[in-house]
């Protein structure tokens, strides 16, 4: 049965198969995505490597800098015309990226300006309360008056 199968060579050490939007990033935009080691899948011996399908997944759409080289990003998995897998590699990211802190900032303060209540939510929340609680007052007046009234008859 060993016979039969081999481990074969699928993809260099620092392939590239894509790229992610980096955001805040100091002097790139983008980062490369890359194999972190060479990638091998384990196949029948006059199986053809060439024919696998490389399908990348990539964890999110956009980063936010500071990115470290050799982040993993995303995924490589090698399936055959079946949908069959023969593994999976890691892509990691090819090289550093410094954060631009005044970028940083701005995308702080920007995510920040709004604050707690410019959210609907919170104010649909606060009306239903000063609702609520105009209601309990009413309620507890006219049980008052009217507790009033029955005991002044007696």
């Amino acid at each position: 049965a060993f016979g039969e199968y081999s481990s074969v060579k699928a993809l260099d050490k620092g392939t590239s198969l894509g790229s992610v939007e980096v955001l805040c990033g100091k002097d790139a935009d983008r980062v490369e995505l890359v194999t972190w080691d060479d990638s091998y899948v384990t196949c029948a011996t006059h199986f053809d490597v060439n024919t696998l399908q490389k399908n990348v997944r990539v964890f999110r759409s956009s980063v936010t800098a500071p990115i470290e080289k050799g982040a993993v990003l995303g995924e490589v998995t090698f399936t055959d015309e079946n949908g069959v897998e023969y593994g999976s590699m890691q892509l990691v990211a090819a090289n550093g990226v410094e954060a631009d802190k005044a970028a940083l900032r701005d995308a702080e303060k920007a995510a920040n300006s709004g604050g707690f209540f410019s959210h609907v939510w919170v104010w649909v929340v606060l009306v239903l309360l000063l609702a609520a609680g105009g209601a309990y007052a009413y309620m507890y007046r006219s049980y008052k008056r009217h507790t009033k009234k029955h005991s002044q008859k007696m």
